[in-house]
């Protein structure tokens, strides 16, 4: 559990003016925030493997010592290459890779799970390193995982000892989303609950000491959610639509969240909703959607504009627009919210530091409401 949750207002445009709801966000920063991550992650993995597929893990280093500049930085542009030419090979596969640093000499490398559809390369399995073809720029050691998920957890976990280590995976779809889609349909289809206490997922099979299944996070704030949410949603309208939801506090927010945002563009759901709860669906699409970045910043983001701005309670403490707007302003692009969290960190320095504005100075002084936002 984050210990520095942050409390935000989100303004709700169907409640009237100035109305607004209190959500409640991890800070994405601190050390337990971290493990949710990598648990989140493990799961992820161990959901794209229920499509099945080859999975390997991978280390990538690179040769040469102080004279090879390469060997003590991170280039994603080496992997995208190398990934390039098994894709012209005919190779296809999904990926989620780490690069770190060494903790003895700095020398930059990469680990990988590579999960392979269909046949995949020829290679030496074997703790000793070679020259694999595909990567040129070192060594490779490639090893079939006997567990899943001790492999996917170990390959994480540099995240937490590396805070320079980066992070990179396959978006389309999105690593464990097909099966998170299955999941949350057949939770629908069966009449049970999604997210009944938190928002987690369970893979089948994968069970702790206790014969318990292992739960994984999932970031409410992300887009994976809202789109995990839409199908139990849409899947309940069109299976079941004689029958109450199984409600519960996940549930009521996020379609409180849909209700104040645009047009329901799923008629059985939309049908649903009215005809069961009564609930007024947008007949016109909103103005604007308001997405969550983190350490108590948002992205208001509307049809031709938006706004990073930073909140405590009611107050605005900064904003700045920026001059993007993605064509659906329900969804963050990774280029979108890429160049969003830019803004962030060049916000001034008593916004980036959540616990000094939980107790702050006399002397600090804030920047004073956009009158503009106001109207929004």
């Amino acid at each position: 559990m984050c210990k520095a949750l942050i409390e935000m207002k989100i303004p709700m445009k169907n409640k009237g003016k100035g109305s607004e709801r209190t959500v409640t966000v991890p800070c994405k920063k601190c050390t337990e925030c971290a493990s949710m991550k990598i648990r989140h992650w493990t799961g992820r993995i161990l959901a794209e493997l229920q499509d099945g597929g080859t999975p390997w893990f991978c280390t990538f280093t690179y040769r040469g010592g102080y004279d090879d500049p390469k060997a003590y930085w991170l280039d994603y542009d080496d992997i995208q290459k190398s990934f390039k030419i098994l894709r012209k090979a005919g190779y296809k596969f999904r990926y989620v890779i780490v690069g770190e640093y060494g903790s003895e000499r700095d020398r930059a490398h990469w680990h990988a799970i590579i999960i392979w559809e269909g046949e995949p390369p020829h290679a030496q399995f074997s703790t000793q390193g070679y020259d694999w073809p595909y990567w040129k720029h070192g060594t490779s050691f490639i090893e079939t995982p006997r567990n899943m998920q001790a492999c996917a957890s170990y390959m994480l976990k540099y995240l937490l000892k590396d805070p320079t280590a980066r992070m990179r995976y396959s978006r389309r779809p999105a690593i464990g989303e097909r099966y998170l889609h299955r999941y949350a349909s057949d939770l629908a289809k069966a009449g049970l609950a999604i997210f009944p206490k938190k928002a987690t997922f369970t893979v089948p099979d994968n069970k702790n000491k206790d014969n318990r299944l292992f739960e994984y996070y999932i970031d409410r704030t992300s887009d994976l959610y809202a789109r995990i949410m839409d199908t139990y949603l849409e899947t309940w309208a069109s299976e079941r639509p004689n029958d109450p939801l199984p409600l519960n506090k996940n549930v009521i927010e996020y379609i409180e969240d849909l209700l104040q945002g645009p047009v329901i563009q799923n008629a059985a759901l939309d049908e649903y909703l009215q005809a069961k709860y009564d609930a007024q669906t947008p007949q016109e699409p909103n103005e604007f959607t308001v997405h969550t970045l983190g350490n108590g910043f948002i992205a208001i983001v509307g049809r031709t504009w938006t706004v990073v701005e930073k909140r405590r309670k009611d107050q605005v403490l900064w904003q700045k627009g920026v001059p993007k707007s993605p064509s659906d302003h329900r969804r963050l692009s990774p280029e979108l919210r890429q160049t969003l969290l830019s803004e962030v960190a060049r916000a001034p320095e008593y916004c980036r530091k959540v616990f000094e504005l939980d107790k702050p100075s006399e002397t600090t002084k804030h920047p004073p409401q956009n009158q503009h936002h106001g109207q929004l």
